[in-house]
Order: C-alpha cells, then structure tokens, then sequence
C-alpha cells in the first residue's frame, strides 16, 4: 500500500465534530487497542490526531462526494445490494486518512487505526455507508460499525469491511473473489467454484481471509 490509507465516510447530511467527543468515542470502540491517544488542545474541529503513535487526519465536507453522484455498482454487493440508491441521498462526506507503510503487520496496524477512527465518527454523525478504496468495498454504516467494535472486543480484524467479495456464477456452482486483501496478505484470494449456499461460501471466504 506504501502511499495512504483512506476511508470515506458518505453522511446523511452535515455534521460537526469536536475533538472531546471523538476521543471519547475512540476509547469506547477501540477498547484495549488504543494505547495512546492525542488531540490539539485548541477546541477546534479535529483535523489532525494521533492514535497509537499514528497520524490521522480529518476532513468534513459539507457537500456530496462527487465521485459518487452518480454511482453504479461493477458487480452486485452482497453486503450492501441497495448502495446504488442509498448513495444518491448522501448529502456530505468526511474523509479519513493515515500514511501506509510497507508490509503486512504495517498495513493492518494502520487499517487498523482509520477503522477505528472512522467507527467513532460513525458514532457522532448519520452516516449512510462507508467506502474503502483499497477494497473498493462499499458497507452500511451499521455493518462497518459492528465489525469495528467487534474487532475491538477482540474478535479479530473486521475483514468484510476491508476487503470485497466478488460473486459470479460458473458450470460448477458459485466463484467467489477478493479485492484489497494484497495489502495484507500480499495477494488475493480466488475460490473454486462451489454449489454452497452463498452465504456459506461468504463465511468460509471471510475465514481464510
């Protein structure tokens, strides 16, 4: 990944942060994760932040993300099949970045901090969905938000919020394919056609992930 990680996060409408109830939302996500936690002391809207040591940086638009004004789907999402038309409501943006670095344990302690960064944002605003490029991996809010806290419950990275499942049909049954898994794994993952439920196949992709 080497230049930056970067998720967006599409709003219902405008919303204001403060740097008090971000970092308070942070802990609360992130649990026994956050080992420390720094914020400007100026009182304003919070642009720039380090968690665990890593920067993280904000930027609140109060407008629709153009790039989306007129989205439409490469392939079905299963995790969110409505997205085409609930992103044409989104009515703002916030943008959440961190530098990547090299390597696997690099890459997912960076992913790492934007998720929960982003989580708590979640918490504070009324967001639609979540966009993360390096996956090109739409998700409802809700389910980025109950990986998040999942994961800082400990029960591991929230993969389906990282990385997108492509589903085709074959001779053989369902072919099930990864985007954004390389930059932790190194490369991706292609399943061999299956005449598994899907839901079955998503599972058993989500494991080996």
């Amino acid at each position: 990944m080497g230049d930056a990680l970067t998720t967006i996060l599409l709003l219902a409408k405008p919303a204001k942060l403060t740097s008090d109830a971000l970092e308070r939302e942070i802990r609360r996500v992130a649990g026994a994760f956050v080992q420390s936690l720094e914020f400007p002391k100026d009182g304003k809207e919070p642009v720039l932040f380090e968690l665990n040591g890593l920067q993280v940086a904000v930027l609140n638009l109060d407008a629709p993300a153009p790039v989306f004004s007129d989205y439409q789907s490469d392939g079905p999402n299963l995790l969110w099949p409505s997205v085409e038309a609930d992103l044409a409501r989104h009515k703002a943006h916030i943008m959440v970045g961190c530098p990547g670095v090299e390597g696997r344990e690099g890459n997912i302690a960076y992913a790492s901090v934007l998720t929960f960064a982003a989580a708590a944002i979640l918490k504070l605003t009324e967001t639609i969905g979540v966009y993360w490029p390096a996956g090109e991996n739409f998700v409802t809010a809700e389910t980025f938000l109950d990986a998040a806290e999942g994961y800082g419950r400990g029960e591991g990275p929230p993969v389906m919020a990282w990385v997108r499942l492509y589903a085709a049909e074959a001779d053989g049954g369902i072919v099930l394919s990864t985007r954004g898994l390389r930059p932790f794994t190194g490369r991706e993952l292609d399943f061999a056609p299956s005449k598994l439920h899907l839901g079955e196949l998503m599972q058993n992709a989500e494991h080996r992930a």
